[in-house]
Parts: structure tokens; sequence; C-alpha cells
């Protein structure tokens, strides 16, 4: 029974993440053209499908807490907020490999110089 009502409460938001989502990835300049923002699109879209569909095999099958169904969208609006910020401060969005730099950064090591390099 709270299952069904936190679906009811969380399906109606997934839109607006995915406008939350779509509107930094939207406005970026992208070369791919129209095809690569379609598959832009339909990766988000699935993942948060995926993820949607197993927290709520969790919660029904697992015996999981009914308040993981939430996990989707938390992730999607921080995520969402993120990239927003990102583009705010006409930023590069994230990159995979730039994670790396990231932690390196967060962590008070700085990258070395290229010439420091071996």
């Amino acid at each position: 029974m709270t299952a069904e009502l936190y679906q009811r409460l969380n399906l109606p938001l997934a839109p607006l993440l995915f406008a939350l989502v779509a509107v930094p990835l939207g406005i970026r300049v992208q070369r791919s053209g129209r095809g690569g923002g379609f598959a832009i699109g339909l990766l988000v879209f699935l993942a948060y499908y995926l993820l949607h569909s197993f927290t709520e095999s969790l919660t029904l099958q697992g015996g999981w807490p009914t308040a993981i169904l939430w996990l989707p969208n938390a992730l999607f609006c921080a995520g969402g907020l993120f990239l927003l910020v990102q583009s705010a401060r006409e930023q590069s969005l994230v990159r995979p490999f730039d994670c790396f730099r990231w932690l390196r950064l967060s962590f008070g090591r700085q990258p070395k110089e290229p010439s420091e390099l071996p």
C-alpha cells in the first residue's frame, strides 16, 4: 500500500527531472547533431527506467524499505542540479575521464604539469 502511494507521488516528478537534466544537455554546443542528442536522451531515459525498475523490484520482492523508491528521483535531481550549475558557470560538462582529475583536485593534490610527467 505504501509502495503504491510512493509511486503515485514519485512518477509525476519524472518529467520534471528529465527537463532538469535535458536543459543543460540541450544548451551545450555539440557537433554530433540530432543523432547525438537523441542518443543521449535515450541513454538518460534508459538509465532512469532501469534504476526505477530495480528499486521497484527491490521494494516489492526483496523486502527493502519503500523509501528506496525515491532513489531514482533523488539521483536524477542531484545530477540535473549539478549539470545546471556547470552550465551556468559555462564550464564543460563532466567527461568520463575528468572524474579522476576532479578527485585529485578535491583531495588537495594538484595535477602535474606536462613537463613533470614521466
